[in-house]
């Protein structure tokens, strides 16, 4: 079954109702089926991923490291994504950053398959961090399917929280 979020009404009022009740929802959302299951599978096989090839062939986990960065509608671009890992960004031509999006840059440097990285895929806490990724990315989207407006006001404050620190 999977947690529906609560959000009684719209406007000011919906907002501060979901801020009074995010860590309780947010906690309830990611307990809960498929989500719980897919943060799962990635926790348990992302250590065995080696090179990008892997990540590719295993949609399951790619699912999880595409929606991660909000890259999801690329997912069925492996040439794209592949290259993207397989150059990083330490290369101003590289891939990633000519693409006028950080979000490739995000996505290559967290798995870190580029030359001159070390594959991060075993580092469990940098896979942590993509597995919170998701999970918010994930809420936020379960969030808009409830009020469109709110979704947009929680990708702006996790964007300026990130951008402050």
């Amino acid at each position: 079954m999977t947690y529906t979020p609560l959000i009684p009404s719209s406007g000011v009022a919906g907002w501060n109702f979901l801020q009074s009740t995010y860590d309780r929802q947010y906690d309830a959302f990611v307990k809960s089926g498929s989500l719980k299951n897919d943060s799962e599978y990635f926790a348990e096989n992302i250590g065995g991923v080696t090179s990008s090839e892997d990540l590719l062939n295993d949609r399951r986990l790619l699912q999880v490291a595409v929606k991660a960065f909000g890259l999801e509608e690329e997912i069925n671009y492996r040439a794209l994504l592949q290259r993207a890992l397989n150059e990083g960004t330490s290369a101003s031509d590289a891939l990633a950053n000519t693409m006028n999006d950080e979000r490739y840059v995000e996505f290559s440097n967290a798995f870190g398959f580029g030359p001159g990285q070390s594959p991060m895929t075993s580092d469990s806490k940098a896979m942590q961090a993509v597995i919170d990724k998701f999970q918010s990315a994930s809420f936020e989207e379960a969030v808009g399917e409830v009020d469109e407006t709110m979704r947009t006001a929680l990708f702006a404050k996790r964007v300026l929280i990130v951008t402050e620190n």
